[in-house]
C-alpha cells in the first residue's frame, strides 16, 4: 500500500511539474556569456531550473538560479505560436483561448505567460467581459506579483479593475510603481489609468497634470496610448470650460494619429 501511494504521489508531482522550454540566459556573474538550454520556473523555491550542455560532458548540466541571478532571458516562442496567432486574427478569436490559457500555465514566469494573458484580455475586452479579465489577472498576479506592474498584461488588468468597479489602493500602488519603474509603453498606460482614476474622483486638473498631459507631451511615440491621452485630455479640458486647450488636443490627435480608433471616435465614428 505504501509503495502504491508513493508511486501515485510521484505521478501527481510529475503531472504538476512545468515542462522545460528552450531559452537563452545571461547571468549577472558572467555577463559576457550567453547560455542556451532549457528552463522552467520552480514555484516551491522561487527559482529557475536551467539545464544546458557543455562540449566536455555527454550529460546536460542542471542548475538553479534566482531571478536576481539572471540579467537577460530570451524565451523561444511556443511551438504552436503561428497557429494560435492565426486563430487570434481570424473570425473566431475565442477559439484561441484554450491554447493561450495553456501558455499562461506552461510559461509561468517566462514572459509568454504575460503575453498570453494579454491576448486573452484583448479578446474579452471586445465583448466587455471585464470580470473575466479580472479573474484571469487575479490568477496571474497570485503566481507572479510582478505581472501587475511590468508585464504587457498589466494595463489590461488595470482597466478591467476600473471598469468592473474594483479599483483599490492595491491598484493605485501598482500604477504608481509602473510609472516609476516600467518600460515606456507600460508607464504611459499607467499614467492614463491614473488620469482615469483621478477623473472618476472629480479631480479634473489632477487628471490632466498627473495623467493625460504627461502622456500627451512626453510619450508621443506610444501610438494608441498617446492617442487615448490626447482624446481624454480634450474631454477634460472641455469639462473645465477651457475650449481652446481642448481644441489643441483634438487637433494634435487628428494630425498625429489619423488612423487611430480614438481619432475616429473624435470625428463621430465608432
Amino acid at each position: 500500500m505504501k509503495k502504491t501511494l508513493a508511486i501515485l504521489s510521484a505521478l501527481c508531482a510529475a503531472a504538476g511539474a512545468l515542462a522545460q522550454v528552450p531559452a537563452k540566459i545571461t547571468l549577472k556573474n558572467n555577463p559576457e556569456q550567453t547560455l542556451a538550454g532549457e528552463i522552467r520556473w520552480q514555484a516551491s523555491g522561487n527559482q529557475y531550473a536551467f539545464s544546458y550542455r557543455i562540449p566536455s560532458s555527454p550529460n546536460p548540466v542542471s542548475k538553479t538560479y534566482s531571478p536576481a541571478d539572471i540579467i537577460k532571458m530570451e524565451i523561444q516562442p511556443p511551438a504552436n505560436f503561428r497557429a494560435v496567432s492565426d486563430q487570434i486574427r481570424g473570425a473566431n478569436p475565442e477559439s484561441a483561448i484554450p491554447a493561450l490559457n495553456k501558455w499562461v500555465t506552461d510559461y509561468k514566469m517566462l514572459e509568454w505567460d504575460g503575453i498570453a494573458a494579454a491576448e486573452i484580455a484583448k479578446i474579452h475586452k471586445k465583448s466587455k467581459k471585464w470580470d473575466e479579465i479580472v479573474k484571469l489577472g487575479d490568477k496571474v498576479v497570485a503566481e507572479n506579483p510582478g505581472a501587475a506592474v511590468t508585464s504587457v498584461f498589466a494595463p489590461l488588468y488595470w482597466e478591467a479593475l476600473l471598469q468592473s468597479g474594483k479599483s483599490s489602493s492595491r491598484l493605485e500602488k501598482w500604477v504608481d510603481d509602473a510609472i516609476a519603474t516600467a518600460s515606456g509603453s507600460i508607464a504611459a498606460a499607467a499614467l492614463n489609468i491614473r488620469g482615469d482614476m483621478l477623473r472618476a474622483d472629480k479631480k479634473l486638473k489632477e487628471a490632466l497634470v498627473d495623467g493625460y498631459l504627461r502622456v500627451a507631451l512626453m510619450y508621443t511615440k506610444e501610438g494608441e496610448t498617446n492617442a487615448e491621452a490626447l482624446y481624454k485630455a480634450a474631454e477634460v479640458f472641455s469639462e473645465l470650460g477651457q475650449s481652446s486647450y481642448a481644441e489643441k488636443m483634438r487637433a494634435q490627435l487628428n494630425n498625429a494619429h489619423r488612423s487611430s480608433p480614438w481619432t475616429r471616435k473624435l470625428l463621430g465614428g465608432s
